[in-house]
Order: structure tokens, then C-alpha cells, then sequence
């Protein structure tokens, strides 16, 4: 039978409404298997756990010391496997315009087994994760009417044990994932412990509906995971479009019969369209291929490099009538990602459009207990875009992200290291055939983001035999890696704090110099704000530290970040405290430091080494130690010196040599002014230099170094350095630094390391605030130093309430006399005042 031309030109002037798709997010009840006829209000998506918390069946694992395992206080899957097999109901109403049509279920994620009940029917299983199984429950819903669903949900089949496992850790790091044996399972790994989370693991190894269970409907053919694969002309003035597009022919009723179509797409906005004619046999599934050329195409590029130009495809299904079966959109970039061995001494070098990008990134640790929905997602990756940084590594410990996690790299422009399940310090799934199964599907969900750049099997071992064939096949990529510290990437470190000097000396890694080839885990640790501490445990105990190192240790992945003794002294050096207030102000000022330390070297390092992933900003759970952000979101000193460092263009001091340098992550050639100077620790000006850099295009260049008599002061003191183009001021920064000599990697001595008690006693000034303006969620708070006298790391809080919810445009910054900033705070909803506390008062 031939297609009719009519009917497909019919197709270009439709406005047939995107495929509609139903959650079953009305009310959940879970029972457990211990207690079936007890149901209680459910948590979902969700885990077991987070709903036995929710009815108070076992206490909040966050508070104090609950979640240890040694104490018993939740039961752990180990040995209590029945108290977390659980059944899982409520009910759907599906729309009335279902009828006559082929409705699918998909649900989106269950961990681990499960089987799924719709009005008291099996209508599949699943098994893994990862799994994503679209089932035909056409004859078995009942469209226009509210929908019985049930799901038993089993956890993994191998729990482990939450101690330390004989056979070691990945590089003789540390003792994570249990005893190994979570990694029999396609699971996230961590959930058996790990070093920057609780270290004996999360109780249920978090079972239950963890993602959304969806319906929707179709004609007799299904569309599912449209991909564009997009290939650049050498000048950029075109691009070759590939699309693949997986078609199913569910009309079983049609005996043998063929089913005839046409596949049909656009980008929309554009003239770009795709055609493929396609014959399907009764229950086929098929990837379909079609090709199309874009003149002129506005490209994706990584933050700081260009626009992040994003299209919409849109693909039909038109049968022999020229009737719309089935309608997909998908959102994608045109960009061309690559990467190789071409950096010095072969270390890995990525590339976007075909142009260099030195790496600045960050690992990504999700939520450990999967409480992140997509309000917090959005809070979450706006600070991650914040801090500067270009690419997340999503760690082979965790899991694939939320499609919003995705989305929002896209609109950023950051780019996503993927890895699937499998470390170094865990054993390797039994079932292959299902690890790839998840896999796949999972790639399918991903792979048409525009962020997506590099694919990774596992996180420092090896991989499942056909991951690397598999993922390429899907995705085309040429940028692949076996694991995550291989061809061209050295092994991590360091993880906790260290003496900053270190960092500039490139002594912070016992294993070696670490600012060159691109290192994938760098790090350090900060403490979170003593408001923050105090919600997730008692003050009593954890304060004073040398009473209760053992519950801090608990607190800080079993020890792993050094937080009570390396953080420690590093704190101590600002002058003793006699409270938690006082102790955690004073740690303000260390982890500010150490945090500047770090991406100051890697952005002065970009000539040649080739990146560097930050370990890591998100925390899992309350910790009493964090890095960017504590978990309820409120950002501390080390992010603000970390967005500082990492603004696109950035003038800096270098402790070890005294050496003023600039650095761009912009592409283009430019000249800029660069002004130095120095102040005493009474705020008298004692040194200036002015001078001018040519930079050549995303690079360093270090414009001239501070005489040693202008740093030969008695006390702490001041340098200011600000970059100017043209008349325009683009970036500035305050450092501090002591009179102490620096003696070596082995101390913790040195001008950014000690000899800062007496900033404590810096004379004082004048700080006055006023609101510019103001509304019910945001108000912009200008900061005005009125005295004679620098005020330093100035903080800006509300007055009288916490300040958890509230986001700061700028925090921690030191006034020279006379300078002033606007601080726009966005907040909940409400009326607040603002107040300051600066000088480490």
C-alpha cells in the first residue's frame, strides 16, 4: 500500500498536543511484610526507610548518633530483611480520552525488585535500580476511572555486612561499601557506607519506589528515547543531524499483518525535518535511523565558552492515513565532545567544538537516603553553577540522576562525567545481562542532554564485559573511559584539609605533585555553621571536640576528612574558642583560605595541566563536615572563596612566591590592568604596584611579584588585588597573610597557615547596612564600610531568625575603609532585618 502524500503534508500544519503523561502521585500507603495489614501514609518516590520515619516506626537516622549501626537503633537489612520488604498502594485515575488507546506504564525506578499490580493484576516485575520497563496494560486499566496500583517491592539481594571488608579499599584509601558485597547487586553502592557519608551505611539500603511511576497513552505504535546525534563541519557553518528513534508495534490484535508508517520530525524553529519509512511486524521493536543537514546551527557550548543554545525535536508516527499514533519531544544541543591523551605527559584533555577546555568540576554525591526532589535539585545545581565550575562527575557509587539534574546542566552549561555502579571497592554485579540492561536504559534517558560529554564504566576498577561496546553504540561517543582513573587521569588526593602552603608548593598529595594531568578527585574538608550543627545533634555532644572526637569522627565519615585534627589546628591557628559559636567563626576565616588555596593553584596550574574534579560540594546527609554548602543548603565561607576564584576572569595572590597572577577562562585575546597593594594590620597602605597583562586567551599569566621587604611586617596584614578593564573593575580580592615562615610540608606553619590569632584584635570599624530594596522573598542589602579601618570577612545574616532557606548573591567579604557591596539575599517569604558580624566577632 502506498502512503499518501496528502497526509503527510497534513502533518506540518498539526497541533496535536504533546503526549500526555499521568503520575501516580496521588496518596501512597506502604504495609511491611512483618505487619501486611498495617498501612501507614507513604513516602513516595521514596524509600521504606524515609516512611518508617515518617510514622515514627524507627527515629529520624539524621538526628545525633540513630542511624549507628553498632547501637541498634534502626534495624539493619542485614539481618532484618522482612522489616523492609514491603507493599506499596494507591490509587490512579487515568483520563477518559485513554480509551480506545494503547496505555503503557513505565515505572521509573525501583529498588530493588518488585512486582506491580494494576486493578489486581500483574502487570510486570523489575528487577534493578535502574530498570525502566514499559509495560501494555491496555486491557487491564480502566481509563475514566480511578485505577487500583499495588507494588511488593523486595531490597537488594545482597545487603553486605556494614564493616570493614578483608580484601582492602580501591588505592588504600579506606574502608568503603561494607564488606564489598552491595556490588553483586545494580544499586547504588554507597548506600552501604561510604567515607563521606555514614560510613556503616543507610539502614533499608534504601528499598522502595524511589522514582515515579507513570501512564500514558498511544495508538497502535510507541516512540521512546528520540536522540540527535550531531556531527560539526570544520568551520562551524553546518552540522550534520542523525536521529535515532526506537518505534514499537503493539497491535498484537492485527494477527501477522505489517504496520506501515512514516516517521516525520522537525526542530522545531527551524526547516530541519527528518522522514523515514518504516514496516513493522506484529510486536516489533526497531531502532530507526534518519539524517538531516542544519546550516548555520547555533551551538552548545560549556559555561564561560558560549551560549547554550538548545533546540526542541519533535517526531510522529503517521500510519498509511496519514493518523498521528504516537508524538515524542526531546530537548538537545548541537556541540561535539571529544576528548583524548593529548595533554602534557599524555593526561587527558577534553574538548568542546573542537576547542581546548581546561576541566574545572566537581563530583557529584546524591542525596543518601534519595530525598531530593526537584525543588531542591533546582536550589542545588544553582549553587553548583554558582561555584564556578564547568563539568560534574557523576561518581560510580551513586546513581543516574533526576532528568531535571540533566536539564539543568544543560541550561548552565555544565558538562556530565556519567559512571554506572561499580567501584574499586565493591565486587561486581552477578548478573551482567541485567547491569547492561540497566544500562542501556538508562543511557536512552540521558543521552540526549547537550551536556552530556564523557562515559565512564566504573569508579577506580574495571567493567562489566560490553559496557564500552554498548555505550558507544548508543551514543556515538569517542570520549570513554574504562574507569575513572585511567588513560590520562591520575589517581585522586587529597581528600581532607592539609596545610594551605601545601597546596602552592603542590605537596598536598602524599602520592605526588597533583596540580598537573587532570586529577579527579581534589579536595578538602569545612565545617558546617554551628546553627547547622546544632539541628542534627546535640551541642553536649559534640562540644567541647576533645570530649567527643569519637561522635564527631561518626559525623565525618568515620575520621576520613581529619576534621578534629588537621581542621583543627588549622582553626586553632585564628586563637582558641570557648564556644561552638566562636570555634566555627574562626573556622570561617581557615576554610575560606584553604578553599581559595585550592582552585587559585588548579586556575594558575591551567597552562598545563588539563583539569581537576573538586571532592566534592553536596553532602549526602548533616555532616559535621561539608565543602560548598551545609545539607540544609545554606552556603558557607569556602563557597564564596570558591566563587570567587573561579570567576571568569580572576587576579589572585600566591603565598609561596609572592607572585601576583591573573587568570581567564574566556576565550579571546585581551589586555588587563592589575593593581597590588599591601596594608598593615592597622589598615595603613605600605606597598602599591600597578602594571598591565596581555592574556592570550583561556589561560594564566603571572604579572609581577611582591618584594619581600613590602611583606616584612610585625603583624597579620592585608593585600589587596584587583584586575581592571579599561576603567572597569572585573574582579578584586582581599588576602590575609601572617609574619610566619613556612617550614615545610610536615608542619603547619607558613604566611596562609599560622599566626593569625590576633586578627581576633583587629582594630575596630564601622559596618552600616541598608536595604536598597526589598519584597516578600528578596531583599538587596548594601554593605558600606564607614570607618577608617578594613573590616574583615564581613558576614551578613538575619537578624533575630534563622537563615536557613536563604541564598546569598555574595557573603564573607572584607571592605577596605570606604568600600561597599550590594548583597542580594533571597529568603522565604516574610519581613526580615539584617545585621553583620565581620573581624571574626
Amino acid at each position: 500500500m502506498s502512503l499518501a502524500v496528502s497526509a503527510y503534508a497534513a502533518f506540518a500544519a498539526s497541533a496535536l498536543p504533546e503526549r500526555a503523561v499521568v503520575k501516580a502521585d496521588g496518596a501512597w500507603e506502604m504495609a511491611q511484610s512483618i505487619a501486611p495489614d498495617k498501612w501507614m501514609p507513604a513516602v513516595v518516590p521514596g524509600t521504606v526507610l524515609r516512611t518508617l520515619v515518617k510514622n515514627g516506626v524507627v527515629p529520624d537516622p539524621h538526628w545525633g548518633w540513630n542511624n549507628r549501626w553498632e547501637d541498634r537503633n534502626i534495624p539493619d537489612l542485614s539481618d532484618s530483611r522482612d522489616f523492609y520488604t514491603a507493599a506499596f498502594r494507591t490509587k490512579v485515575l487515568l483520563p477518559s480520552d485513554f480509551a480506545g488507546r494503547t496505555v503503557w506504564m513505565r515505572p521509573e525506578g525501583i529498588n530493588y525488585r518488585s512486582e506491580i499490580y494494576l486493578n489486581g493484576k500483574l502487570v510486570t516485575s523489575t528487577c534493578g535500580m535502574f530498570a525502566r520497563n514499559t509495560v501494555d496494560v491496555s486491557g487491564i486499566a480502566r481509563p475514566g476511572e480511578e485505577n487500583d496500583l499495588l507494588v511488593k517491592v523486595w531490597p537488594v539481594d545482597h545487603p553486605g555486612v556494614p564493616k570493614e571488608k578483608r580484601w582492602g579499599a580501591a588505592n588504600g584509601e579506606w574502608h568503603n561499601g561494607g564488606d564489598g558485597e552491595i556490588g553483586r547487586n545494580v544499586t547504588m553502592l554507597m548506600s552501604a557506607g561510604w567515607d563521606f557519608t555514614f560510613s556503616d551505611g543507610v539502614r533499608d539500603r534504601n528499598t522502595g519506589i524511589w522514582r515515579d511511576i507513570v501512564f500514558f497513552a498511544t495508538g497502535d505504535v510507541r516512540l521512546d528515547a528520540p536522540y540527535v546525534r550531531t556531527r560539526l563541519a570544520p568551520d562551524h557553518a553546518s552540522a550534520e543531524l542523525a536521529l535515532e528513534l526506537d518505534v514499537h508495534n503493539a497491535a498484537f490484535r492485527l494477527g501477522l499483518a505489517k504496520k506501515r508508517g512514516r516517521i516525520v520530525a522537525e526542530v522545531e524553529g527551524t526547516d530541519v525535518r527528518f522522514e523515514a519509512d518504516v514496516e513493522l511486524y506484529r510486536g516489533e521493536r526497531r531502532t530507526v535511523f534518519a539524517a538531516a543537514k542544519m546550516p548555520n546551527p547555533r551551538l552548545w557550548w560549556p559555561r564561560n565558552k558560549g551560549d547554550q543554545s538548545l533546540y526542541v525535536l519533535r517526531a510522529r508516527f503517521l500510519d498509511d492515513r496519514g493518523s498521528t499514533l504516537d508524538e515524542v519531544r526531546t530537548r538537545f544541543g548541537i556541540r561535539e565532545f571529544a576528548s583524548d591523551q593529548g595533554g602534557k605527559d599524555g593526561a587527558r584533555q577534553f574538548y568542546a567544538n573542537g576547542r581546548k577546555i581546561f576541566v574545572r568540576g566537581v563530583n557529584w554525591i546524591p542525596d543518601a537516603m534519595l530525598a531530593c526532589d526537584d525543588a531542591r535539585m533546582e536550589r542545588t545545581m544553582r549553587l553548583v553553577s554558582e561555584s564556578g565550575v564547568n563539568l560534574v562527575r557523576l561518581w560510580g557509587g551513586g546513581i543516574v540522576e533526576s532528568d531535571r539534574f540533566y536539564e539543568l546542566c544543560d541550561e548552565y552549561g555544565l558538562m556530565v562525567w556519567q559512571e554506572f555502579w561499580m567501584t574499586g571497592d565493591t565486587r561486581h554485579p552477578d548478573d551482567p545481562g541485567l547491569y547492561l540492561d540497566n544500562v542501556a536504559q538508562s543511557v536512552k534517558r540521558i543521552r540526549s542532554h547537550a551536556a552530556m560529554c564523557h562515559w565512564v564504566a566504573s569508579n577506580e576498577s574495571t567493567e562489566t564485559s560490553g559496557t564500552e561496546e554498548l555505550v558507544k553504540r548508543l551514543t556515538g561517543t569517542t570520549s570513554w573511559m574504562q574507569q575513572s582513573e585511567c588513560d590520562g587521569v591520575h589517581d585522586g588526593s587529597p581528600y581532607g584539609p592539609v596545610n594551605p602552603m601545601r597546596h602552592y608548593e603542590d605537596t598536598a598529595s602524599p602520592r605526588g605533585p597533583r596540580l598537573c594531568g587532570f586529577n579527579p578527585e581534589y579536595g578538602t574538608g569545612v565545617l558546617p555553621s554551628a546553627e547547622h550543627i546544632r539541628s542534627f545533634v546535640p551541642e553536649d555532644a559534640v562540644w567541647p571536640i576533645s570530649a567527643n572526637v569519637a561522635n564527631w569522627k561518626y559525623r565525618e565519615g568515620g575520621g576520613f576528612y581529619e576534621m578534629t585534627t588537621t581542621h583543627h589546628a588549622l582553626v586553632m591557628a585564628y586563637g582558641d574558642a570557648k564556644t561552638l559559636d566562636g570555634y566555627c567563626k574562626r573556622s570561617e576565616a581557615a576554610d575560606y583560605m584553604q578553599q581559595r588555596a585550592i582552585w587559585d593553584c588548579w586556575n594558575r596550574a591551567r597552562n598545563e595541566a588539563t583539569g581537576v574534579l573538586y571532592w566534592y560540594e553536596n553532602p549526602p546527609v548533616p555532616e559535621i563536615v561539608v565543602h560548598g554548602w551545609d545539607y540544609d543548603l545554606s552556603q558557607t565561607s569556602a563557597f564564596f572563596a570558591q566563587k570567587r576564584a573561579n570567576a571568569p576572569l580572576h587576579v589572585m595572590y600566591e603565598y609561596l612566591s609572592n607572585t601576583v597572577a591573573v587568570c581567564s577562562d574566556l576565550y579571546g585575546e585581551r589586555e588587563f590592568g592589575v593593581v597590588a597593594e599591601v596594608y598593615d594590620f592597622d589598615s595603613r597602605k605600605v606597598w602599591e604596584r600597578k602594571s598591565s597583562v596581555r592574556m592570550p586567551g583561556e589561560c594564566s599569566v603571572d604579572a609581577f611579584r611582591i618584594p619581600a621587604e613590602a611583606l616584612a611586617l610585625d603583624r597579620p596584614h592585608f593585600i589587596k588585588v584587583r584586575l581592571f578593564d579599561g576603567d572597569e573593575e572585573v574582579d578584586s580580592g582581599l588576602y590575609w597573610r601572617s609574619c610566619d615562615a613556612y617550614m615545610g610540608a610536615k608542619t603547619m606553619t607558613g604566611p596562609c597557615t599560622s599566626g593569625f590569632e590576633t586578627l581576633a584584635d583587629l582594630p575596630p570599624t564601622e559596618v552600616v547596612l541598608g536595604v536598597v530594596s526589598s519584597s516578600a522573598t528578596k531583599d538587596v542589602v548594601r554593605v558600606a564600610n564607614a570607618g577608617r579601618k578594613i573590616a574583615f570577612l564581613v558576614h551578613i545574616a538575619p537578624k533575630g531568625v534563622s537563615g536557613k532557606g536563604v541564598h546569598y548573591s555574595d557573603n564573607w567579604f572584607s571592605l577596605l575603609p570606604g568600600e561597599s557591596a550590594e548583597v542580594v539575599a533571597e529568603h522565604p517569604e516574610g519581613e526580615y532585618a539584617w545585621s553583620a558580624t565581620w573581624n571574626l566577632k
